[in-house]
């Protein structure tokens, strides 16, 4: 911190430059004389001037999820130009969406566009606050005149983090959603990839959230008294590492942390297609607020939004499998009935055409078939997912 001291007498002179004195000068007004030559100048500081004296304050919060101090990006591969440009929260994004498709046996990214059009692939990862060093870097560090790269402001948006997995992994023309959930944007990113993939915008998307750590964040978390009390819990005999109880009944608010979470997931056809790994089946993603929750930003638990059930006389013929089974039968026997007669209306259409162009083998004939073949193909899946998955809304 910095605390701000009135001057009660004059100062002794200083050298500075020629741009270092008229910036005194534009500053303290009156309160500073400046003398010298074209390469000397002496900038004495007035009685009434105002210096800025940095001060320490202790501080109650000891223990935080932190990066191995030995940690290199290097290691990975990411190059030194690379490393000193972008913020540390997209160093360990890149790093985590690579153990992501190591884990999911991927060992070059572009191995996914053997299967899928690099439309196809989405980017949903998500971020509390951005680049935070960067935001230091812009805020203070430029406030305090020290060394601050020129292109500092891009480093500090949300969605830089996923842009340069997008420059730099992917090289990838796909859909980009930043979700931005305080608390919750790992959730929120997981909710909008499950979305970006049912409505047929993405075969494959990459979710997660990132955060970094600072002495900033971790003040103002305290301020808010969100963050744990390290003293407390030392004066109750826990260790650092017993800190982090986010489902025990004695936590105490939660641990900040830094790094990043990185999951892939995708239709379940092109997983079999790809061979992937399969460690789990999303059944349902879903956010909302609980009416009492007390945190401005963070979502609430909002399970009784989600899981809310309409009372009735008599049970929703909904719940039973085997009705949704027999409505997906019959409005799949109805969409084969069209497909037929969509077939038969354009061989009588298309007669006269097919003998002049050779008969069926006709190239804009075959392209009409394959666009009802195409039309079928699609109803067969909102058939199918307005029964299985979506009938429960």
């Amino acid at each position: 911190m910095l605390h701000e001291v009135a001057i009660e007498e004059d100062l002794e002179p200083f050298e500075a430059s020629k741009a270092t004195a008229d910036a005194f000068k534009l500053r303290h007004g009156d309160k500073v004389i400046v003398e010298g030559s074209v390469d000397t100048y002496n900038v004495r500081l007035k009685r009434g001037a105002t210096l800025l004296i940095p001060k320490a304050v202790t501080f109650n919060r000891l223990a935080a999820g932190q990066i191995p101090s030995g940690w290199d990006p290097k290691r990975y591969g990411i190059p030194e130009d690379i490393v000193q440009l972008v913020d540390p929260i997209t160093l360990y994004t890149l790093c985590a969406l690579s153990e992501a498709l190591l884990s999911a046996g991927i060992t070059d990214p572009h191995e996914i566009y053997r299967y899928i059009h690099p439309s196809m692939l989405g980017n949903c990862i998500g971020s509390g606050a951005g680049g935070a060093q960067a935001l230091r870097g812009m805020y203070r560090d430029r406030w305090m005149d020290l060394p601050v790269q020129k292109d500092v402001l891009q480093e500090t948006f949300i969605n830089t983090i996923g842009a340069w997995v997008n420059m730099l992994v992917l090289g990838s023309t796909s859909p980009i959603k930043s979700p931005v959930g305080a608390c919750a944007t790992s959730i929120e990113s997981l909710d909008i990839g499950c979305e970006t993939i049912i409505t047929g915008k993405a075969d494959m998307c990459f979710v997660g959230g990132t955060d970094g750590f600072n002495e900033e964040l971790s003040q103002e978390f305290a301020n808010m008294e969100a963050t744990s009390n390290s003293h407390d819990e030392f004066s109750k005999g826990r260790t650092p590492t017993e800190m982090s109880r986010p489902t025990a009944s004695t936590r105490t608010r939660f641990m900040e942390s830094q790094g990043a979470g990185v999951q892939i997931i995708a239709s379940a056809e092109l997983a079999l297609k790809m061979g992937l790994p399969i460690y789990g089946i999303v059944a349902s993603t879903a956010l909302a607020s609980d009416k009492i929750g007390r945190s401005v930003p963070a979502p609430g638990q909002g399970i009784l939004t989600n899981a809310r059930e309409v009372s009735s006389l008599y049970p929703s013929p909904l719940l039973d499998i085997n009705y949704c089974r027999s409505q997906i039968e019959h409005a799949t026997n109805e969409l084969h009935n069209w497909h037929n007669m969509q077939l038969q209306m354009l061989e009588k259409m298309q007669k006269d055409y097919m003998y002049r162009s050779g008969g069926p083998d006709g190239e804009e004939y075959q392209s009409q078939v394959q666009a009802i073949q195409k039309a079928t193909e699609r109803g067969l899946r909102d058939i199918r997912y307005a029964w299985g998955n979506d009938f429960a809304r």
